[in-house]
């Protein structure tokens, strides 16, 4: 082995051990391979609801609605909670891997964050706004269902789609707000030291955000009327909550920003 290849060796290592993190990130979770998709609606209805005669969703102060996650959001959130949860551990020290990069694979594969999101701008348009679970939904009442279906996959092909059906009191369907993104990486891209690659996470984690920029964006054009929240403190609030880099004081900031409301 000559020298200048002796000399170039250590940062090689470096490289390939940093490349290795990134790769076993979810193959050490024990993830299964993402859930298939099913329609939005499936679980909750038994077929398609008829259309509402409601040109617009209601929205206002004295609308509430009931929202429920699908089966596709709970399912994608449970394979993602999986990935994050052994990043997370990786990060902090609790098993073997570069902090830098499963900080950064924590954050990209954050199950909480998108549907803090969703919640926060439903909380925008409706007075009210209650979570109820599949097994709960037949014993909830409210003015418009809103069925949350979430899909995010990182990878070289990143894929997001948020999409939130609205139905009337009838249960008939009125509208859906929707946001998609999705853009191809490079793997060689993830190749180089830790920084490097925990940038490219970082950057996969984009397609989740335009998607909900979007969704944001559709949910406007949908509803009746502008939002039942004044702007100002809360919204400012909640940019703040959602610069926060770790997870969990992310979803804590963003709880707490209904103070401002």
């Amino acid at each position: 082995m000559t020298a200048d290849r002796m000399r170039r060796l250590p940062g090689a290592l470096m490289r390939l051990c940093a490349l290795s993190c990134a790769l076993l990130l979810a193959a050490c979770a024990g993830a299964p391979p993402i859930p298939p998709q099913k329609d939005a609606a499936a679980g909750i209805f038994p077929g398609e609801r008829p259309k509402s005669p409601l040109a617009k969703v209601p929205a206002g102060p004295d609308v509430k609605a009931v929202a429920v996650l699908s089966e596709n959001t709970l399912a994608n959130a449970a394979w993602k909670r999986k990935i994050h949860d052994n990043a997370r551990a990786m990060a902090q020290g609790k098993r073997f891997g570069d902090a830098t990069i499963a900080s950064a694979g924590a954050e990209l594969f954050d199950p909480d964050y998108p549907l803090a999101w969703v919640a926060a701008s439903l909380k925008r348009y409706f007075g009210s706004v209650e979570q109820v679970s599949l097994a709960q939904l037949p014993q909830a009442s409210g003015d418009v269902l809103a069925i949350v279906d979430v899909y995010a996959y990182p990878a070289d092909d990143s894929v997001a789609r948020i999409k939130v059906a609205f139905f009337d009191r009838e249960l008939r369907h009125i509208a859906d707000a929707s946001g998609e993104d999705a853009q191809h990486f490079n793997m060689w891209a993830r190749t180089g030291g830790a920084t490097a690659i925990a940038e490219g996470y970082r950057r996969e984690n984009e397609v989740l955000m335009r998607a909900l920029r979007k969704f944001d964006a559709s949910l406007a054009q949908q509803v009746s009327g502008p939002p039942a929240q004044a702007a100002g403190g809360y919204d400012a609030c909640l940019q703040r909550a959602l610069a926060a880099q770790d997870p969990q004081l992310r979803v804590a900031a963003m709880a707490a920003c209904d103070a401002a409301r």
